[in-house]
């Protein structure tokens, strides 16, 4: 599930569509969803697989067109 968020006034609000300056959060993405993601905003497929990895820990990543936060949460 791909869905995204934006700061409104000062208030998080879920967007139809990503734009600039926006959070896309995935939640349990499927291999078709990363692969989309990844050649729309030029993001590495390997840092959208990452949260998908047991040992993975929340991190954030700042890269040359993107930054890239993990919100790691399992239950």
């Amino acid at each position: 599930m791909i869905r995204c968020f934006r700061t409104v006034d000062g208030v998080i609000r879920q967007i139809d569509e990503p734009v600039d300056g926006c959070w896309v959060a995935m939640t349990n993405p499927t291999a078709t969803e990363i692969f989309q993601i990844a050649e729309k905003y030029h993001i590495e497929v390997d840092d959208l697989r990452a949260p998908l990895d047991e040992e993975e820990r929340s991190r954030i990543e700042v890269e040359d067109e993107y930054t890239l936060i993990l919100v790691i949460y399992r239950f």
